[in-house]
């Protein structure tokens, strides 16, 4: 079974540890350093991307939808 992926240009809040963050979805299926598969990259919102940061993680971290981009 395929789990419906977010649009990307979506608002989410990820859990990170002890601090949420908001973040914005801007792709998909991406690969980290070490070449594990994330079906989301994402970066900091408002802020943007800062020194490059993406952030990647899988459906099941995210904890709340601000904004589902409907495009």
């Amino acid at each position: 079974m395929t789990e419906k992926l977010l649009p990307i240009g979506s608002i989410i809040i990820r859990k990170f540890d002890s601090e949420l963050r908001k973040l914005m979805i801007v792709a998909y299926d991406v690969k980290n350093k070490s070449g594990k598969t994330f079906q989301y990259a994402a970066c900091s919102y408002p802020e943007g991307m800062m020194n490059g940061d993406l952030f990647v993680f899988n459906q099941w971290r995210i904890g709340k939808i601000l904004y589902e981009n409907k495009f």
